[in-house]
């Protein structure tokens, strides 16, 4: 066998097999995560969300959280992002009110400087109706990073929804969902005073 057949094999081989061990080890990481959460849930430990999220509750989570989950997991997993609920990074870039396009959806939502969000629902029902009371019309934003955004609601807790953004200039931006949609957004307000431009 030549050594060029031999490197496609061995690269027909190992690409599929790193791909499904990847893959495996994702499940495993979410499933065990959300067995120590069970955990610290069963000791009285508080699970965080948008409506309790006060720093000591989520160090307290968090902490638990640490000793009961192995150091690879614990990389993989980043759960010290959940601090962003409690002290959100809120570039003044962010703040405002926008128009939000998603496949057959659009609705308005505005970012408020104080790292809360708030969806238009009336906007929203005209696409896709909905309980009005659906916690994930509010919440809480952060953005750590200029090419990142986290959201926090009471509908979702894990895995976190931390987005990759794609600023395209100053008032227009995709978001790259972590389900691999793209929404993207529209400034419909002005922009804070004095506020340095993105990107």
């Amino acid at each position: 066998m030549s050594r060029n057949l031999r490197v496609f094999f061995s690269i027909a081989f190992w690409i599929p097999f790193s791909l499904f061990v990847w893959s495996f080890f994702k499940g495993y990481a979410h499933t065990k995560f959300a067995e120590r959460v069970e955990l610290c849930w069963q000791n009285g430990i508080d699970i965080p969300s948008s409506n309790n999220a006060t720093q000591p509750n989520i160090a307290n989570f968090v902490g638990c959280l640490k000793q009961k989950t192995n150091p690879i997991l614990w990389w993989y997993l980043e759960p010290e992002r959940l601090f962003q609920i409690a002290q959100p990074h809120t570039p003044c870039q962010w703040v405002g009110r926008w128009q939000v396009k998603r496949d057959s959806m659009a609705f308005g939502i505005e970012l408020k400087a104080d790292g809360h969000y708030v969806i238009d629902v009336r906007n929203f029902e005209q696409v896709r109706p909905v309980a009005q009371n659906e916690a994930s019309f509010e919440g809480v934003w952060s953005s750590p990073e200029l090419k990142r955004i986290l959201w926090f609601n009471e509908a979702r807790f894990w895995p976190i929804e931390d987005n990759r953004v794609e600023w395209l200039n100053q008032d227009q931006l995709v978001i790259h969902e972590t389900n691999n949609t793209k929404t993207y957004y529209q400034r419909v307000s002005s922009r804070v005073p004095n506020c340095p431009t993105y990107p």
